[in-house]
């Protein structure tokens, strides 16, 4: 095998390489999608659950 085929190899390997890597990085960006919908509903139902709380607490309050 000369220069050439060498040469030809690394490229062919770093070609590979570059596939998995984008490959990796679209499966990181979904997962990253679904991680932050997943905080976006959880910071909605706390905030949801303050105003409840809050509401109650105004309830007690008007009580007294």
């Amino acid at each position: 095998v000369g220069k050439e085929g060498i040469l030809q190899k690394r490229v062919e390997k770093n070609i590979a390489e570059n596939v998995t890597n984008k490959l990796k990085l679209e499966e990181i960006k979904k997962d990253l999608r679904e991680a932050n919908k997943k905080f976006t509903d959880a910071e909605r139902r706390l905030d949801d659950l303050k105003i409840e709380l809050d509401n109650n607490q105004h309830a007690l309050d008007s009580k007294d």
